[in-house]
């Protein structure tokens, strides 16, 4: 485990870091309901990063899960369960901007 600190909205914004195969791995959520949430990512003495990869599950994507047609889960057991949405961040530099979309948890993957 690594310190994380967040400065800005500490209210919805949580964050945690821990070494992850020769990286960094950040694991951030945004608890609004409603408000997307930039984010700046630093890491100590590092200005460069080989690959970033951010997977996301967000109330939007929970909200597609269900049947098919993407209506609300069903009771029965049935559902589809929509999975993360993975990202790769090209030419990645630090610090790394992001926004954490409402009702969000985002893993970062820094090597």
């Amino acid at each position: 485990m690594l310190t994380a600190g967040v400065t800005g909205d500490t209210t919805d914004v949580r964050a945690y870091a821990a070494t992850n195969s020769g990286g960094t791995a950040l694991v951030l959520f945004n608890r609004s309901e409603t408000t997307s949430e930039p984010v700046v990512i630093a890491l100590s003495g590092q200005t460069t990063a080989t690959t970033v990869t951010v997977i996301t599950y967000d109330k939007a994507i929970y909200d597609l899960s269900g049947s098919p047609t993407g209506t609300p889960p069903d009771p029965h057991g049935t559902s589809t369960w929509a999975g993360p949405n993975t990202t790769n961040v090209s030419s990645p530099t630090l610090p790394l901007t992001l926004t954490l979309t409402p009702w969000s948890m985002n893993v970062v993957l820094i090597h």
